[in-house]
């Protein structure tokens, strides 16, 4: 589905769905897959052994990543603490890690010390890529817990991120015009991100409901006019 002439949003499987984009036509790839933490062949209380069951699909989905990104693009893979000894070789073997990301959000839950940070699986192909003042611990972005209903609105997903998290991404990693993929959509912040930024967009999303939440606020994002940002706020891509 079109949302604008820039814009695509997408309802189904995303292993489907990737063979509808073209080879070497995406420069970011933003996402936050499901951490499958309760997926178990017993419906009991899962363990990490039973993240093998999802094994082929992650590979597949990485070497589908690896043929839509550009030469010069990026990754930024969501994850946690408890999937990330299970993503990182499949990760790493299609696209080759390049860093960790942490996320830092200043408060969480959690009885055996406090959840409050996660965690961004991050790849470039290009060798030379650089971003200037770029940091592998990034502070200052609330989550939901601590702020961001100020600038985002009531929270709509179970795991949605703060807009200016993913803003932060996109400026790091494109420029105006470039495509940005989500695979796993949610409500659709990577779009709400893109369509502040002047990005083209493609969005992926199997669930019905929230796939029509991240069209209604990608589509009240388009109505407003572009974010102004000064050059300082740009990212200083070499």
């Amino acid at each position: 589905m079109k949302v604008s002439e820039t814009m695509e949003i997408l309802k189904g499987d995303c292993l489907s769905l990737l063979s509808k984009v073209a080879d070497s036509s995406v420069k970011a790839i933003i996402t936050d897959p499901p951490y499958f933490l309760g997926m178990t062949h017993n419906g009991q209380k899962g363990c990490f052994g039973d993240l093998a069951i999802c094994e082929p699909f992650y590979e597949k989905l990485f070497k589908e990543f690896r043929r839509v990104l550009m030469e010069d693009g990026c990754v930024y893979f969501f994850c946690d603490w408890r999937g990330y000894a299970f993503y990182y070789p499949l990760f790493d073997r299609e696209l080759g890690a390049k860093n960790l990301l942490v996320w830092d959000k200043g408060s969480g839950p959690g009885n055996y010390y406090t959840l409050e940070h996660e965690l961004v699986l991050f790849s470039t192909l290009n060798s030379q890529w650089r971003c200037k003042g770029a940091r592998n611990i990034i502070r200052g972005i609330a989550s939901f817990r601590c702020g961001a209903k100020k600038t985002n609105g009531e929270k709509v997903h179970p795991t949605q991120k703060p807009v200016e998290l993913i803003e932060k991404f996109v400026l790091d990693s494109t420029k105006e015009n470039e495509t940005v993929l989500d695979t796993f959509m949610g409500s659709g912040t990577t779009g709400l991100a893109c369509a502040n930024l002047g990005r083209r967009f493609i969005g992926m999303e199997i669930d019905k409901g929230y796939f029509n939440i991240a069209k209604t606020r990608i589509e009240g994002a388009l109505k407003r006019p572009p974010l102004l940002r000064s050059q300082s706020k740009e990212a200083h891509l070499t």
